[in-house]
């Protein structure tokens, strides 16, 4: 089995590649197990830099619809646009035996799973790049605050404070709100006295900020996909990712054992590569 990858010379469309392979696969979302029913609907819009060189500062920002679903027992965190598009795909494509259309840039397929008033979580990484599905455990006992006194602002008419953290190699500040006593928030982030309804790098690689508040009438499930896991842990999938995108082909061939073809600019042909010649950029919101 050959897997093609397009060699593409101009800085610019490289980037968008890069964004491509960040984006998940289809995976299916008809089976499941309902964990809990959440009372509140948190949405979030995730602004992401994928490619941070100089050059490309400005061109490769994505955006990405988030929500969080409060239940009594726990949380989970998800992209809408990913399920939205597994909804879609499903109905007008796999049915149809059709080939299916690349999701959106810039949307991810992790999950987070956090239990109330405790430190562990789990997290899944749905339709990966890597080819399947992951799961690992995880624990945000690092994950420590300091508050700002007098640094009041206001999110969606909640008046706010502002905290600030070092979490896995990334400088945050967040604007959480003691009106909503909810501790949690996008991502893995919480842990404070109220919801965070924005949080953000130093260097505004990701911002995540809050654009909608529910009390749900009706409760909503909250859903863990029955699919076959590969299980690990967070730095070993970090390893994998950075070898997937430092060499796209190498990672096929020895994963997967599917070879790559990429166009030679010289000669006009399709030639079978052991070495991707396009490094993709990899900007991981966890650095460590």
């Amino acid at each position: 089995m050959k897997r093609i990858s397009l060699l593409i010379l101009s800085t610019f469309l490289c980037a968008c590649i890069g964004n491509a392979q960040e984006t998940p696969d289809y995976f299916s979302i008809g089976k499941y197990d309902i964990i809990d029913s959440a009372y509140m609907k948190i949405t979030y819009l995730l602004d992401s830099k994928k490619d941070t060189t100089e050059a490309m500062h400005n061109k490769t920002e994505s955006s990405d619809t988030q929500v969080l679903l409060i239940g009594k027992k726990g949380s989970k965190y998800y992209s809408q646009d990913v399920i939205d598009y597994n909804l879609q795909t499903y109905a007008e494509y796999i049915k149809k035996g059709r080939p299916y259309p690349r999701n959106k840039p810039g949307a991810y397929g992790f999950e987070i799973y956090k239990s109330n008033g405790e430190d562990k979580i789990k997290a899944t990484d749905l339709g990966s790049r890597l080819g399947g599905n992951f799961v690992y455990d995880d624990n945000l006992s690092d994950l420590q605050w300091t508050i700002i006194n007098n640094s009041d602002s206001v999110i969606l008419n909640y008046q706010c404070q502002k905290a600030t953290c070092v979490f896995r190699g990334r400088n945050y500040t967040a604007w959480f709100t003691p009106l909503i006593p909810v501790s949690n928030g996008p991502w893995k982030f919480g842990k404070l006295p109220g919801l965070i309804l924005k949080i953000a790098d130093n260097r505004e690689h990701f911002i995540f900020e809050c654009i909608g508040i529910q009390q749900l009438r009706l409760p909503e499930p909250i859903k863990y996909y029955k699919l076959d896991y590969t299980r690990t842990d967070r730095l070993g999938l970090l390893k994998l990712y950075k070898r997937y995108y430092d060499d796209s082909a190498a990672y096929d061939l020895a994963v997967h054992g599917t070879r790559s073809l990429e166009l030679n600019s010289q000669t006009g042909k399709w030639e079978e590569v052991q070495h991707s010649r396009i490094k993709f950029p990899y900007n991981p919101i966890e650095l460590e």
